[in-house]
């Protein structure tokens, strides 16, 4: 099975949200097992939550939380030699599987766009300027990333970026109860 096979657009969904479609937002991420909380609720937890309300929250924890969307902010240790999806999984406790990383690249002809994929897998750039409508695409450059979305190399969120850019999110979100995403 190709990338192809695996993404489905968020993109509408983020629209959805920007447009202030809430509660059909809400009822679509129950149906999909709450893909977008942020916390997994049948395991042990080896860490504790944060307070919400005694936190600065990001973008993307506002626009959440006016979505009326469930979320857990999940603290862990960063390193900043070691910002990878693998390291992140390792601090949580959690399968590689279950925590997305957010990736941004440029199409040749449609421009910017996000892609958010398992912590195990690699992009495909062919499959993502396919799904993109690009005949090609590449990453960006990291020094462009804080410019562009608002966010830094390893906590970049598809939600809440500074402008809208059209999203894709690896289908296989939609096994688990809930994932981890910056």
């Amino acid at each position: 099975m190709t990338l192809l096979e695996y993404i489905c657009n968020i993109g509408r969904i983020i629209n959805l949200i920007r447009s202030t479609l809430y509660n059909n937002i809400l009822a679509k991420f129950e149906r999909s097992q709450k893909c977008l909380r942020q916390s997994v609720t049948n395991k042990p937890q080896l860490h504790k939550y944060l307070d919400m309300n005694q936190i600065n929250k990001t973008n993307a924890a506002r626009l959440l939380d006016a979505a009326g969307i469930q979320y857990s902010l999940v603290p862990y240790n960063v390193t900043e030699e070691d910002l990878s999806a693998q390291h992140v999984a390792a601090q949580l406790h959690e399968e590689i599987e279950t925590v997305f990383k957010t990736l941004v690249l440029r199409g040749d002809r449609n421009g910017l766009f996000v892609c958010v994929i398992p912590g195990n897998f690699e992009v495909d750039l062919k499959t993502a300027a396919v799904i993109s409508g690009n005949k090609s695409c590449e990453m960006i450059h990291l020094k462009e990333l804080q410019q562009l979305t608002g966010y830094i190399r390893g906590g970049c969120s598809p939600i809440g970026m500074k402008k809208k850019f059209p999203t894709f999110i690896h289908e296989s979100a939609l096994l688990y109860d809930s994932i981890y995403i910056s």
